[in-house]
């Protein structure tokens, strides 16, 4: 019996691997599905439907963090703008849950909130998910974000930024004043987005404001 039980259980784990594995390809097409259609030209208007220039997405620059007052879906708690100051500069994060480009942000961002836990460094991210939460939840259990993370069920924090893509990132200072916006698209995109002189040329050029390494 001892010896059916173990190949039950290798045999459990071997499925529940193979199924981590087929959600994670799922997610991945998914999400080049999501990307071109939300890309494609419109056809009722005739003209094409593109992302607004990256200055023009998003908030102005000097516009105020938004008063968010919101439960986060991870168990952080709740998210204000007096608590985010009181902390230091805020990076708002915008992903979707079936976008590629977003689950390569993920890595780069636990990064951040593990060199800010050993260097006290004063960035802290905020991720806002534009999706139920159920499909936050999901996106969660396969890439898990330490950080807190707010489900934007009905798009009402991201369309009223006027953020449009994702992902996509908003730095705040100490005061809650935005100061810089761009892509998030993996590690380099968020050196520059930072501000960060050690960002390639290529990935400070997708920021607003755009800004040249003295290094180059």
């Amino acid at each position: 019996m001892t010896g059916l039980w173990l190949v039950s259980y290798f045999v459990l784990w071997v499925i529940v691997l193979v199924l981590c594995f087929f959600l994670v390809g799922v997610l991945r097409q998914l999400g080049l599905l999501y990307r071109q259609l939300d890309q494609r030209p419109s056809q009722s208007s005739g003209e094409e439907d593109v992302l607004p220039a990256l200055e023009q997405d998003g908030p102005m620059i000097g516009a105020a963090l938004p008063p968010l007052g919101v439960d986060t879906c991870n168990g952080f708690g709740n998210v204000t703008p007096a608590l985010l100051r009181e902390q230091g500069a805020t990076l708002l994060v915008f992903l979707s849950p079936m976008c590629e480009p977003c689950q390569h942000a993920v890595e780069p961002l636990n990064s951040l909130v593990a060199d800010a836990t050993r260097n006290a460094t004063t960035v802290h991210p905020v991720v806002i998910i534009r999706a139920d939460e159920q499909a936050c939840r999901a996106f969660l259990s396969v890439f898990p974000l330490h950080m807190p993370v707010i489900c934007d069920a009905e798009a009402n924090i991201t369309m009223g930024l006027g953020v449009h893509r994702t992902p996509f990132g908003l730095l705040y200072d100490e005061q809650g004043i935005l100061i810089r916006k761009g892509g998030l698209e993996g590690h380099q995109d968020l050196l520059a987005v930072l501000g960060d002189d050690s960002a390639s040329p290529e990935a400070q050029a997708r920021v607003f404001p755009s800004f040249v390494s003295s290094n180059a």
